[in-house]
């Protein structure tokens, strides 16, 4: 792609990589990482015209996702992820939230104060 001045490369990472939880900092410890490399492949590739997109889907209902069925979890569909995705990479957004409303809600859950976050069971 480098050589050819052009191309698109979309990784699909998830909102678990914004902020650690108890309840997935392993996963999110993975997503958080692959985050960064993708920053950094982002800044390398910059000027050559190669895209790098992050893709970071909110909970989606796909076998990963089945046990959440039933627990008050509300679940994306993949449809609405998918278009979410070809949204954004049209747009050559370098991060996408899909859907979109994570966007809003990671950028909350990303400035709460850790006082108040170490309070939350999420």
């Amino acid at each position: 792609m480098e050589r050819s001045k052009g191309g698109r490369l979309v990784v699909i990472g998830s909102v678990a990589g914004d902020r650690g939880r108890k309840s997935n900092y392993v996963y999110g410890a993975a997503k958080g990482m692959l985050e960064r490399y993708v920053q950094g492949l982002q800044h390398r590739l910059a000027g050559s015209g190669v895209r790098v997109s992050l893709v970071k889907p909110g909970p989606t209902a796909t076998p990963m996702t089945s046990g959440l069925d039933g627990v008050g979890v509300t679940l994306a569909k993949v449809e609405d992820v998918a278009a979410a995705i070809v949204r954004g990479v049209k747009r050559g957004k370098p991060v996408i939230y899909a859907p979109g409303k994570w966007l809003v809600i990671m950028l909350v859950i990303r400035h709460l104060p850790r006082f108040i976050f170490n309070k939350l069971d999420i």
